[in-house]
């Protein structure tokens, strides 16, 4: 399944290859175009997803289609809710709340999914935390 708020944006349950990057320094701002990858408990993995970035404040930045990120300590966080599509085929409007979090220096984080309602063979109330990372793109 991928997130897909408004059906436009990161993967769900899209376990994704890691993308090998240099970390970058707490005094970086997110800003630009960067690549999401997750991976899922099993190791599944599907393409990356482009997440366009612009901050909107200290400790705040602004994710394309998915919502606002907000920086505490050295941790990010972002909440929002989405639809999925399905590898059956078919979307799901509004199935899932995401909840992710992710270490400012490294990009490395989880993504945690809950259902909703039932969708894409699994049932409401369904969880799974998924690793996530971010690298900016080339």
């Amino acid at each position: 399944m991928r997130i897909t708020s408004g059906l436009a944006a990161g993967a769900m349950f899209a376990g994704l290859a890691l993308v090998l990057t240099a970390p970058v320094s707490s005094a970086d701002p997110l800003n630009g175009h960067y690549i999401e990858t997750e991976t899922y408990p099993d190791g599944h993995q599907d393409p990356p997803s482009d997440w366009y970035i612009t901050p909107c404040g200290d400790g705040c930045a602004d994710i394309q289609h998915l919502g606002q990120a907000h920086l505490d300590g050295n941790t990010w966080t972002l909440d929002g809710k989405g639809g999925v599509s399905c590898e059956q085929g078919g979307d799901v409007h509004d199935a899932i709340n995401f909840h992710y979090t992710w270490d400012a220096n490294t990009l490395d984080g989880n993504v945690q999914i809950t259902n909703n309602v039932a969708a894409c063979g699994n049932p409401a109330g369904y969880q799974e935390t998924n690793k996530l990372h971010l690298a900016p793109a080339p």
